[in-house]
């Protein structure tokens, strides 16, 4: 990967794009979680914020748990 002249210059490599994080509620309004909004508000904490993986993370997760 190329370096910036501002990494070449101070020695130190900014970090490639941070994923954006969400709110539940960004979540469960979205189009892309809309078969998983009631999942959703068990599995996401309310003032949570995190990625679309780790929403992706959780649900696929939580649907290959065994049911006792």
């Amino acid at each position: 990967m190329a370096e910036t002249k501002e990494e070449i210059k101070t020695g130190v490599k900014t970090e490639a794009k941070k994923e954006a994080v969400f709110s539940k509620e960004q979540l469960i309004k979205s189009k892309t979680f809309a078969p998983y909004r009631d999942l959703l508000t068990v599995i996401v904490n309310d003032g949570e914020k995190i990625t679309k993986q780790e929403a992706t993370k959780r649900i696929e997760s939580f649907l290959k748990r065994k049911v006792k």
